[in-house]
């Protein structure tokens, strides 16, 4: 899934669970249960693509401009909101080293972190963006009803 939809599930969360003990956790899980649905994904695009460069800086601004736009509006418990949004796409910040790894052309190996979240990512195909899609239209319109 893209960090727009991790970011906006963990706020969610934090928005249904107030309490910090529970909703911190539970949107830290989020991401792994998000990245078990199928989801957007082309093997065809390099890491090192401009296409990917530009989707990846698109997606982390959209998840900024969100957890900004919190931070501003500061509905009830924002501060749960924001840390619970952070959480919910941080897992995918594990990937960034392999990434930088990969540009300079030395690739390394998973580690069973890594190896356990792309386990879990089994199905990243082009039509995933329709899942992710409507996943953000559903995620967007129960964030903002449970932060009312």
């Amino acid at each position: 899934m893209r960090a727009i939809n991790h970011t906006i599930t963990g706020a969610a969360v934090g928005a249904l669970i107030s309490n910090p003990w529970i909703a911190l956790p539970a949107a830290l899980l989020s991401h792994l249960v998000l990245d078990i649905i199928p989801h957007a994904g082309d093997q065809n695009v390099s890491k090192s693509s401009a296409r990917f460069k530009i989707e990846l800086l698109i997606d982390a601004s959209l998840s900024a401009s969100f957890l900004l736009a919190i931070s501003i509006l500061q509905p009830y418990n924002w501060p749960l909101l924001v840390a619970c949004g952070v959480l919910g796409a941080a897992p995918d910040l594990l990937w960034f080293p392999y990434w930088v790894w990969e540009l300079q052309g030395k690739p390394r190996k998973l580690d069973p972190v890594g190896r356990f979240l792309a386990w879990i990512q089994w199905s990243e195909k082009p039509w995933g963006y329709y899942v992710e899609g409507l996943w953000l239209i559903a995620a967007v319109t129960g964030f903002m009803y449970l932060s009312v």
